[in-house]
């Protein structure tokens, strides 16, 4: 026989498997819900931060191949994480794969087009690849974004040098010197550079001008004194 309190427990455990019953679908929507949107993200984000900081790990360590599968795995996971994604971009470099390292920063440019600094990685990574006009342009493009900036002045003139468009080579280094100010043997080579391109054009005399400026600056610069040498006429 069965007592008082067993009855009752039955009775509310009926009642609840009713309750359960009458409910059931909202139930599963409530639980698929928050699998979606809650706990199963909250995992995913996890795992993925924890990816993240490996590859991260790698890449600081210069173990850039190593750290390659995790930077992949994680941007495909995350492919608004842009930060990331230049590192992924920046393993390909220095991995050898110049190609996937350009898709990597185009990609960048997509989402965020006055990237300045993007656009410069991209640019020199183009004209490695002999990609030498979207090169120029992608530079061109940084420059406008950084007028200021003397590394991408002086990298936009060493393309234009590729392109034989002289002039406008000397110009930009020109530019870049005024970015140079207290820096003695950045203005050293980019008169040296300057100097070189002048000799391109066979114009010895304004070489000479530049190596000179080169040498009050850096007088013991062995480059430029013989650069120097080739620039000025021989005598009989």
């Amino acid at each position: 026989m069965v007592d008082d309190k067993s009855a009752n427990s039955s009775i509310i455990s009926a009642r609840w498997i009713w309750i359960a019953a009458a409910v059931g679908v909202g139930v599963i929507v409530i639980a698929v819900f928050f699998l979606r949107s809650g706990s199963f993200q909250v995992a995913e984000k996890k795992d993925d931060g924890k990816l993240k900081i490996e590859a991260e790990k790698l890449y600081n360590k210069g173990e850039f191949k190593k750290a390659l599968p995790k930077l992949k795995e994680y941007v495909q996971a995350n492919p608004k994480d842009t930060k990331t994604r230049s590192m992924l971009a920046g393993s390909y470099m220095l991995s050898g794969e110049l190609e996937k390292a350009a898709e990597q920063y185009e990609q960048i440019l997509e989402t965020e087009p006055d990237d300045a600094d993007t656009r410069y990685r991209l640019g020199i990574m183009l004209r490695q690849l002999g990609r030498v006009g979207q090169a120029a342009k992608e530079l061109k493009e940084a420059v406008k974004l950084k007028p200021s900036s003397p590394l991408f002045l002086s990298e936009l003139a060493k393309t234009y040098v590729k392109q034989k468009r002289f002039k406008a080579a000397i110009t930009s280094w020109k530019k870049a010197l005024g970015g140079y100010a207290g820096n003695d043997r950045a203005k050293a080579i980019t008169y040296s550079e300057i100097g070189d391109t002048y000799m391109l054009m066979s114009d010895r005399e304004s070489a000479s001008s530049a190596y000179r400026s080169g040498l009050e600056l850096e007088p013991d610069n062995s480059y430029l004194k013989s650069q120097l040498t080739k620039a000025e006429p021989q005598e009989d």
